[in-house]
This record gives structure tokens, sequence and C-alpha cells, in this order.
């Protein structure tokens, strides 16, 4: 690949990746700003940030009498592991969260593709083929989604089991089966 043809190719991936981060954004953060999030899923989850954060084991009030730990529910310890961050960003740790989070899994597309083929430009077009995907959008349209975090670390797995470099395969393995109990069956197939 020539010189010139390289930086216009990393120009135009800042680029996308820029827009596509705005266009998200605006989706998820205005929709919470707006009340349009709800108590199931993004509702539940800061309810267990917020008993996390303060080192308390959370007691669901918005589950019960059929679940007391949001953990009866959905495994998932990621919100355990970010629960920190809500001391900052309060309400919208975990839409913060899944945002970047979908970020580095669009940013995984395009690596995984920079790496596997010297054409111009193909990376820059999986990586906007991926953000253009519908159901990125439904997700954000709702507010929060374990299963959408789980997704966004299978093309690091995949880049790295490609590449055989087994160990971080096997902590993005973990990421992704900590992430959600039905990302077990997922992983196995």
């Amino acid at each position: 690949m020539h010189h010139s043809s390289n930086i216009r190719e990393r120009w135009l991936f800042r680029v996308s990746f820029f827009v596509f981060a705005l266009v998200f954004a605006s989706i998820t953060f205005v929709n919470h700003y707006c009340f349009r999030t709800y108590a199931y899923d993004l509702g539940i989850n800061n309810n267990a940030l917020y008993d996390y954060a303060h080192f308390r084991w959370n007691d669901c009030m918005l589950m019960q009498p059929q679940f007391t730990n949001v953990l009866s529910d959905h495994f998932s310890l990621i919100p355990i592991i970010v629960s920190p961050l809500s001391w900052v960003l309060g309400s919208y740790t975990m839409l913060v969260v899944q945002w970047l989070g979908l970020m580095f899994g669009g940013y995984g597309i395009y690596m995984f593709f920079k790496r596997k083929t010297d054409k111009p430009y193909l990376p820059v077009l999986a990586m906007v083929h991926f953000f253009s995907l519908f159901c990125i959008y439904e997700s954000l349209g709702f507010d929060y989604h374990d299963n959408m975090m789980a997704a966004m670390f299978v093309p690091w797995f995949v880049n790295y089991f490609d590449k055989q470099d087994w160990k971080k395969a096997i902590v993005f393995f973990v990421l992704i089966l900590i992430t959600k109990e039905n990302m077990a069956l997922w992983m196995f197939f």
C-alpha cells in the first residue's frame, strides 16, 4: 500500500469512527436524558451498581419477590467490575460502559480486517458495515444490554484466537463468559 493511500485510510478510519461514536452517543445518552430508558435492564443494573459501589450485596427491590439479587436473574459480573465508575458517572455508568464497549468492538472489527487483508479501505468498510447494523441501533434505542457488551468482545476473541495468541484469547473468552450467563452456550458453538 502506498504511503498516501495509507494516510487516506487512517483519515477515513478516524472520521468514520468519530461520526459513529457521535451518532451512538446521541442515541443512548439523549434517550436517558429525556427519560426514555426503562427500569429493565438499565434501572436494575443501576440499582445493583449503587449497592456494589457502596460495598453492599445487591437487594433488588425492582424484582422482588421473584429475585432478591440481580445475579439471580442474569449472572453478569460486569456491573460489579464497573461499579466504582458510578461514583462519577451516576445513572449514565452502564450506558457509558456500553457505548465504550461498542466502539471497542468496532475497533476490533477494524483491527481483524486490517491484519487479514492488504486491500486498502476494506478494514474501514468492514467497521462501517458493522456500525451500520440495525441491531446496534435497536439496542441503543432501548437502554443497556449485557448481551451487547459480550458481543463486543467477540471480534477481539476471534482476532487473538486467529493469531494464536492464546493468553489474550482466553482473557476475552472469560470476559465474554462473565458478561452474561447465556454467552457460555454461545461460546460453545
